[in-house]
């Protein structure tokens, strides 16, 4: 089979914490958008 690309989120799960809490503004929190390109029989 082909390839598949996904789009992640990664959010630094600390940070989502300190949020949740109300430590910190949703604007704190770090995340990054990573691409992801995984083979296709694989991806469920």
């Amino acid at each position: 089979m082909g390839l598949v690309y996904a789009d992640i989120e990664l959010i630094n799960g600390d940070d989502l914490t300190f949020y949740r809490r109300g430590h910190i503004s949703t604007d704190q929190i770090k995340r990054c958008q990573v691409r992801a390109l995984l083979p296709g029989r694989k991806f469920v």
